[in-house]
């Protein structure tokens, strides 16, 4: 009886030991499930089969990228965002751009909104609805010199205080030409609202009208108003890519969502470092770029020599005080040009909608 005893306390000793010994070995296996009837789940980066764990970063070829949208328009001046993309800028920051080409109106409430991350444009088009609280952030300046006045190739208008009592036309009323002729007419004492009058019309027929003489001078953005000076039916009265003070100042800056650039400065620095050295690529290959925009269908016009001509006159050159600064001298004389409120500090507003991101310092 002791023997059979004895015998019966070994026998479930050992199948004691088999279950233990088996239940740990599962709960050793990496990345498996140990809940009943629950399928195998996989480690972050193994695959089936394989014990070994990939590298996730963000750096190009070693995982997967972090997914950004940017928001573009068929504007030539654009080109280092089309380039960042093209060329693999922003592939290099650990970032997989959607370019995403909007209306203004349309661009304007997704940056604002977050349904695009990032966009570049008009520093004057967009300082009226940053000032009325949209939800952005200026982070660098891009380039100079993509607005031209214009007057009939044979108008009486020599200068800018020649303007007095004379129509204006632009493509919109409060758009980037609009503030920009503004701030021309501010710097040469006249006053926008009471010494010119506005006119708008599409863009198309801004130069019909200047033939027909019911407008006698229009600010346009190129690359129409280089086509109507090559046309030899216009002029320049002022070229903001040759005039002072105008070709010291930036025309084109990065904007991002504000949440983004608050929240995620290091991405925000991503993005912005992205559009800048593809900006610095752009001005020393302006032929290439070209290229570029016309092979991806980025701007309407097929004009090779057109394009690279325009890529060579704006002054690529990124810079983050330079944006600063133009976002100062412009709050300043949209104020004096009532544009702004009048209870809007200039100086307060350009510190509210710049910001200054870390990661950036080389372009200073």
């Amino acid at each position: 009886m002791n023997h059979r005893l004895g015998l019966l306390v070994m026998l479930l000793t050992l199948v004691v030991l088999v279950v233990v010994g088996c239940g740990k070995k599962h709960s050793d296996s990496p990345g498996t499930s140990t809940l009943p009837g629950a399928a195998p789940t996989l480690a972050a980066g193994t695959t089936p089969g394989s014990t070994s764990t990939q590298n996730t970063s963000t750096t190009p070829g070693a995982g997967s990228l972090q997914k950004i949208r940017i928001g573009t328009g068929p504007s030539t001046c654009l080109a280092p965002l089309f380039v960042a993309k093209e060329k693999g800028f922003f592939a290099k920051e650990g970032l997989d751009a959607e370019l995403i080409s909007q209306e203004f109106d349309v661009q304007k409430d997704a940056l604002a909104t977050g349904k695009i991350d990032a966009a570049m444009g008009l520093l004057d088009k967009w300082l009226k609805p940053l000032e009325q609280g949209m939800n952005a952030k200026f982070t660098a300046g891009v380039h100079f010199g993509c607005l031209k006045l214009l007057v009939p190739a044979n108008s009486p208008i020599k200068t800018v205080q020649d303007l007095k009592g004379k129509k204006i036309g632009v493509p919109v009323i409060g758009d980037g030409p609009t503030t920009w002729v503004s701030r021309i007419l501010v710097t040469q004492k006249l006053n926008p609202r009471k010494d010119v009058s506005w006119r708008s019309f599409p863009q198309p027929e801004l130069t019909l009208a200047l033939e027909r003489g019911e407008i006698d001078a229009i600010g346009l953005a190129d690359p129409l108003a280089e086509l109507d000076v090559r046309s030899g039916k216009e002029r320049t009265l002022v070229n903001q890519a040759t005039d002072a003070p105008w070709n010291t100042q930036y025309c084109c800056l990065v904007l991002l969502n504000g949440k983004l650039a608050q929240h995620d400065p290091k991405t925000a620095a991503a993005i912005t470092r992205a559009i800048l050295n593809a900006t610095n690529w752009v001005r020393e290959h302006p032929d290439e770029s070209a290229k570029i925009e016309i092979a991806g269908n980025y701007v309407p016009s097929k004009n090779a020599q057109l394009i690279t001509d325009l890529l060579r006159s704006y002054n690529y050159t990124p810079s983050v005080e330079g944006g600063y600064k133009a976002v100062l001298n412009s709050a300043k004389q949209c104020k004096v040009a009532g544009i702004l409120d009048d209870s809007t500090d200039p100086v307060k507003l350009a510190n509210t909608v710049f910001l200054r991101l870390p990661g950036l310092e080389e372009y200073k």
